[in-house]
């Protein structure tokens, strides 16, 4: 084969297909490893979630976490998501190669988890700041907070 003609395209093949190159060329083993990866992504996600329950377990109005750790935090954990969203809807025909590293039916990398888990992160971020200036319990319905 001359592949130094003008015309040589090797993918032509590939990407005359609506753009999308075909998944099963892509496929990738799905094994415990990439389960845990998925899960410690999604666990530092939620790295406010030990400080608001132990504001809410001793009722701490402390300013333990300074407003810029935990907002600055939140902004950089929320930006690979972000960048997510911002990927799949600019650039569509990139789809078939979202699947090398994770597969989106069945973990936390599809749209919709990259849309909850920074809503989720901006909520633990608001709830700290709210126990932070009226106490741990703030975020408990009155009948609750006379109770214990």
């Amino acid at each position: 084969m001359d592949t130094h003609h003008s015309s040589y395209r090797p993918f032509h093949g590939l990407l005359n297909h609506g753009n999308h190159l075909p998944v099963h060329l892509f496929r990738h083993q799905h094994t415990l490893w990439d389960d845990l990866k998925s899960y410690a992504g999604f666990v530092l996600d939620g790295f406010l979630l030990p400080q608001i329950l132990l504001n809410l377990f001793f009722n701490s109005g402390e300013k333990a976490l300074a407003i810029s750790y935990y907002f600055g935090t939140t902004m950089i954990r929320l930006l690979p998501h972000a960048y997510d969203l911002y990927r799949a809807h600019t650039y569509p025909w990139v789809h078939a190669f979202k699947n090398i590293y994770a597969n989106p039916g069945s973990d936390f990398y599809s749209t919709a988890w990259n849309v909850i888990i920074p809503c989720g992160g901006l909520l633990f971020a608001a709830i700290v700041f709210l126990q932070q200036k009226f106490g741990g319990r703030c975020i408990l319905p009155k009948r609750f907070t006379d109770l214990v």
